[in-house]
């Protein structure tokens, strides 16, 4: 591997290709941490072993380290023996094969803003390494496969740091002179450095504990900041049911005695898993059901499951390099997926996965910053914590499920755990231990999905024999994005159909598309329709796009007669597409309108059975950022304004069998997570329908559950406000800023609700959300809060004059200087500038011109270069 340091000072790419090993194994590292009022001193002892006997000299990483004195064995190095520049540290000569390098520097965690490395806020210090920001604590390569034991000493006044905290086991407490203390923590098993964490500050601890398979009883504490003890209950219950399903489904046991979380609200990512002492940004921590919405519960469950998960996954098989960041996170985010689904409603959280894979993944594979998951170069590799990474990556693994079925999976999946444990590992070496007894798929072919960038597009085409009951099905596929070489060779995908014979009988069946074009038969179709209808990529069964002959009356008939979740859902929603499209396109067809709203009528009215969160997602009209990425010539305003319409008309239609729906499911609403979450999410769609139809009776009701000791229920109202210009708006705003403000998690949903709606001076409501006495400057939940609502659900962000974008562009710049990863994430919003018309795309591509003038953070750069590509 290129030196990352070198190469990014040169605005040179990390190349997949320039791959190489450390010169050195680090088997060994001791820290030593000094914490003072102004700064920290860090003594870092560096057992290296050298693996290339050509080589004479040592190259480290490190960013803002003051260095004092650095030995060799036990000789103080000259400084003409080492040099410092460019962030890194250069060593030479080294003519010997096994030494120890001890480095004593200085670091200042309160001037560190970046939220990276070490970094103090609100008196807690806090670390985060992953992806480099080891290199701001101690000098070190830096990179993911060294793996070393480490032992830390941590020292700090006892008053200011009574709790100090690291990876593994505590293995000494000690009280010093002068009020300070000491602890030394000693993790056994080797990891990478990005792994490494450090926490020291006023933290109350909550203790529980869990037994393992063989009966070890592990330590469970969960600390947080004071007054937040309560909120911890959701979080223990999550851990252990995570422990206890990687022991029943993959018989991974927790391999020490203590697990630690902490939860730190000016954290910039969800979670992090360091070894033994995951970091949490807050909001995945703190819960319960008067603060946290089902969705909410649910999703905390899940991150802290995936955190947990990463133990095996991530901990103790990381990855070998950086361009390997999807074996972790999307193998990892396959795990979490499959918890879920076993916990609560698989279906449901398969279409759920599916619905935000096709929302965000999918607009990002569209657009100029499309890359594969596994990338084959990058500048900045915080720029890659993407959708591709995590969610596509696992849609690949989850292909792999399908193809080899599931016992095969778990053999191959338990045979790469036992191979690697203990290494840094690649995605070709999972896939070929899950492949590796299959002889049908071949290994190279399915990696071509790591590859390839962009989103796939299949083509199905029928022939029917009705006399010979001889089906077949034409298939093509195809990959638009022609920037990568790769995209023109063949994928293998599994393609989930079902063939159906009459209203209650059908086949299913799994194709596997191999070739550019193949044609499948299937013989012995007794079907009663004039042509068999065949729903396609049921439960959504790899990650791409596809075009079929289906006709309009054979949709109707597929959400008539389907049972597959993900296959009604995505009916509809192509029925609200082309519905939407005709209208944007003043081409209204009347008669599309007419038919669906009489088969929702007759859904809610006759279909008792049905899941409420199913029919919830049925009756929702797609949201502005839905559709945005599946319409070419994009005009915003026009887009929220069909929205709009549509909500009203649909509301309008069916408000007989929507409130007659309200009654009937108002007795379940009050249930405790996780019972009465369907009801729960299916009383806001109907809410929203019923407040855009202008019906005045429902107004009273939502506005009595802002107060409601449900979470879900009090932000459904604010939601189904949102949009809704009328006093009512102002009063429920008010009531729940004044119930919350002094909860900073919670009080995020207001900043989010009040970013959104649409007022006159528009802009400068946005800013007194800036200036709002509780927003917090340091704190990346708020600060995406707003942004967020301001650019997804407030169409003035689009105003034709191109002010929106300009009043946006100067906070990318503002905010750019103290958080760049949550800033260059969010500038992917103006990635699909290129579909929208003038005036909105001129205005984008100037204030795009704008912030690219400006000095940026590499994060910024690099995105901005991608976007104007």
């Amino acid at each position: 591997m290129l030196n990352v340091s070198d190469n990014k000072n040169n605005n040179q790419y990390i190349k997949l290709e320039d791959y190489k090993p450390f010169d050195y194994e680090i088997p060994n590292i001791f820290l030593d941490f000094i914490i003072e009022d102004k700064r920290v001193i860090v003594k870092t002892e560096l057992e290296f072993i050298k693996k290339n006997i050509n080589i004479n000299s040592l190259i480290l990483d490190g960013i803002d380290i003051f260095v004092e004195k650095i030995y060799l064995d036990e000789s103080l190095l000259e400084e003409n023996n080492y040099s410092i520049q460019k962030n890194r540290l250069l060593i030479k000569p080294i003519l010997k094969e096994t030494f120890t390098l001890k480095i004593v520097g200085t670091i200042k965690p309160k001037e560190n803003f970046s939220l990276l490395g070490m970094y103090e806020s609100n008196g807690i210090i806090t670390t985060q390494c992953e992806a480099e920001g080891f290199r701001r604590i101690s000098y070190h390569s830096d990179r993911p496969d060294i793996l070393s034991k480490y032992k830390v000493r941590i020292e700090a006044n006892k008053e200011d740091f009574p709790v100090l905290l690291s990876n593994g086991n505590l293995v000494k407490a000690n009280d010093l002179k002068h009020r300070r203390h000491e602890v030394i923590w000693e993790d056994p098993y080797p990891k990478p450095s990005y792994l490494f964490a450090l926490v020291a500050g006023k933290l109350n601890c909550i203790k529980d504990n869990f037994n393992t398979k063989s009966n070890k009883k592990v330590e469970i504490n969960i600390y947080v900041e004071k007054g937040d003890e309560k909120y911890v209950k959701h979080s223990i219950n999550s851990l252990k049911k995570s422990m206890k399903w990687d022991e029943e489904k993959y018989n991974l046991e927790y391999d020490l005695s203590l697990f630690n979380i902490v939860a730190i609200r000016h954290f910039n990512m969800g979670a992090m898993e360091n070894k033994s002492l995951n970091i949490f940004n807050s909001k995945l921590i703190l819960a319960n059901k008067e603060t946290t919405t089902d969705e909410e519960l649910e999703r905390i469950e899940g991150v802290i499951a995936h955190e947990y998960f990463h133990n095996w996954t991530g901990n103790r098989i990381t990855c070998r390099d950086w361009f390997q960041l999807s074996l972790k996170e999307g193998l990892t985010v396959f795990r979490d997926q499959e918890f879920t689904s076993d916990l609560h409603n698989r279906s449901i959280k398969r279409l759920e996965d599916a619905k935000f894979l096709r929302k965000a993944q999918f607009r990002e594979d569209s657009g100029p910053t499309s890359h594969p998951v596994r990338p084959e170069k990058y500048l900045e590799i915080d720029n890659f914590y993407t959708t591709t990474i995590y969610e596509k990556g696992a849609e690949i693994i989850r292909m792999l499920k399908t193809l080899v079925k599931e016992e095969n999976f778990n053999n191959g999946f338990s045979n790469f755990i036992s191979t690697y444990d203990g290494k840094a590992a690649t995605i070709d070496q999972f896939v070929n231990k899950i492949l590796e007894n299959n002889k049908e798929i071949n290994n190279e072919k399915f990696k071509t999905w790591y590859k390839q960038n962009g989103t796939p597009l299949v083509k199905f085409k029928r022939k029917w024999d009705k006399e010979k009951q001889i089906l077949k099905i034409q298939v093509s596929q195809i990959n638009s994005n022609k920037k990568n070489l790769y995209n023109d060779l063949p994928l293998i995908i599994p393609i989930n159909i079902a063939i159906f014979l009459n209203s209650y009988e059908k086949i299913k069946k799994t194709l596997i598309l191999k070739e550019k074009e193949e044609e499948f038969t299937l013989e012995n179709i007794n079907s009663k329709f004039d042509s068999p209808i065949i729903s396609y990529f049921r439960n959504f069964s790899a990650p791409i796009k596809w075009e079929t002959d289906t006709t309009f009356a054979e949709k109707l008939l597929i959400l008539e007669f389907e049972t597959d979740y993900f296959t009604i859902y995505d009916t509809i929603k192509g029925i609200y597409k082309k519905i939407i499209c005709k209208r944007i396109y003043e081409e209204p067809d009347i008669n599309i309108e007419n038919k669906l709203i009489t088969t929702l009528r007759s859904i809610i009215r006759n279909n008792k059975s049905i899941n409420l969160s199913l029919l919830s997602e049925i009756l929702s009209i797609p949201t502005f950022s839905e559709i945005e990425s599946e319409i070419k010539k994009v005009d915003p305003l026009k887009v929220y304004k069909t929205i709009d319409d549509l909500n009203y008309l649909f509301g309008t239609k069916l408000k007989v069998e929507l409130l007659n729906k309200l009654k009937e499911i108002d007795k379940n609403i009050t249930k405790l997570w996780p019972e009465g979450k369907d009801e729960r999410k299916l009383i806001e769609t109907i809410w929203r329908l019923l407040l855009h139809s202008k019906y005045e009776g429902i107004k009273n009701k939502v506005i009595s559950y802002i107060d409601s000791n449900s979470m879900t229920l009090s932000k459904a109202a604010l939601n189904v406000f949102t949009r809704i210009n009328c006093p009512e708006r102002e009063l429920i705003s008010n009531i729940f800023f004044n119930k919350w403000k002094h909860n900073p998690v919670v009080l995020d949903n207001w900043f989010f609700f009040k970013a959104s709606i649409e007022i006159n001076n528009n802009q400068k409501n946005i800013e007194a959300l800036f200036k709002n006495e509780y927003f917090d400057v340091k704190s990346p939940n708020t600060l995406k809060s707003i942004l967020n609502a301001y650019v997804t659900r407030n169409s003035l962000f689009h105003s034709r004059d191109g002010s929106g974008y300009k009043y946006v562009a100067d906070k990318i710049l503002e905010y750019d200087k103290s958080n760049p990863i949550v800033i260059s994430r969010f500038l992917k919003i103006f990635s699909t500038f290129r579909q929208y018309e003038n005036p909105y795309k001129r205005n984008i591509i100037k204030v795009l011109d704008y912030i690219k003038k400006n000095k940026l953070s590499p994060n910024t750069r690099e995105i901005i270069d991608a976007i104007l590509n």
